[in-house]
């Protein structure tokens, strides 16, 4: 059981870190402007004149759900100050999971004071990793992770401040069994 405990303690930094990065890729591509062709083809497909909150058919996925809003059940309170934009994906079998994607205006440090502030008000137990690794992924105090855990709950929330001047967050949490 021992050894058990200790490989899971080890495999959450790599979890946060591959979230990290996953969360640094997506905020890079979110930033590329599309190229005049793919404009088209979304005009041509209709995609363009869609009502706020629609997805297209190519993105609806089964037992998977999007929405621009955080359910109010959500285990943790979804950061509101200066948004930009919001999505919210969870699981509708299987699994419970869940990963809510946050983009604001405030600072990164803003940010992780409220959502360190907000799990433990909500009884999570946090680890944050050290300032070496946090070193390598981008300038102090832009980029913070911490990971929470509560009876068979776990939630990571990851945040990184880029040079658009906007920070980008990333919550997602899950049931473990």
């Amino acid at each position: 059981m021992k050894s058990k405990l200790t490989a899971s303690k080890r495999a959450v930094p790599a979890l946060m870190l591959v979230s990290m990065i996953s969360l640094l890729s997506a905020a890079e591509r979110a930033l590329a402007q599309p190229s005049e062709e793919a404009m088209q083809k979304a005009r041509q497909l209709g995609l363009l004149n869609m009502k706020k909150g629609e997805l297209p058919a190519y993105l609806k996925m089964q037992n998977i759900h999007i929405s621009q809003s955080a359910p109010s059940n959500f285990p943790v309170d979804a950061y509101r100050s200066n948004v930009v934009s919001t999505t919210f994906m969870n699981s509708t079998a299987g699994a419970p999971t869940a990963t809510l994607s946050i983009v604001t205006k405030d600072s990164p440090s803003a940010v992780n004071s409220f959502y360190q502030s907000a799990l433990r008000s909500r009884s999570f137990a946090l680890s944050t990793p050290k300032a070496e690794l946090l070193a390598k992924l981008g300038p102090s105090g832009t980029v913070f992770m911490m990971h929470g855990a509560r009876a068979n709950e776990r939630i990571s929330v990851n945040i990184a401040g880029r040079q658009d001047g906007n920070t980008y967050i990333s919550v997602s949490w899950m049931i473990v069994r």
